[in-house]
């Protein structure tokens, strides 16, 4: 009789201690994000010595008027053909540019690994990339253009 008053107490007192668990819980994350879909614009290398204004920045485009100075950057700077879309809807998309330094061997890579949207921004994270083995000495500065769904959320880059 004191076996079976023991077991129903344990049980009782595990249910308790389960129940307390699960009410004091926090399942709300304020800190919550999504995962946003990018699309790649461009992933080449400006070729100069860095004349070209677009020296280690990161960069939001709203406007037409923005990318087609972007455009013309490029196309003096690097390839155009490299670009795969010149054509941006702006009332749809806003783009999204980094431009690392200019680096006098190849190797090096800057690019855009993940886009999420929080509840008061939209987080870019950024990757650099270092050569590893044979490098050749061309002078580059490595970029990365992507486009987003359009947010009023402010961008900010991690």
């Amino acid at each position: 009789k004191d076996h079976k008053l023991y077991i129903m107490k344990l049980i009782a007192s595990l249910f308790c201690v389960c129940l307390m668990l699960v009410a004091c819980s926090d399942s709300s994350d304020t800190n919550a994000s999504t995962n946003l879909a990018f699309v790649e614009i461009a992933h080449s290398n400006l070729y100069g010595s860095g004349d070209d204004s677009l020296v280690d920045q990161n960069l939001v485009i709203q406007n037409e008027t923005e990318w087609n100075n972007l455009m013309t950057q490029i196309d003096a700077f690097g390839n155009i053909s490299d670009v795969n879309e010149t054509e941006i809807n702006f009332l749809e998309y806003t783009v999204i540019a980094v431009f690392d330094e200019v680096r006098e061997s190849s190797g090096y890579d800057k690019r855009i690994v993940k886009i999420a949207k929080g509840e008061e921004n939209i987080s870019v994270t950024i990757v650099y990339e270092s050569p590893s083995g044979i490098v050749t000495y061309p002078i580059l500065q490595p970029y990365h253009i992507v486009k987003i769904v359009k947010s009023d959320l402010p961008i900010i880059f991690q």
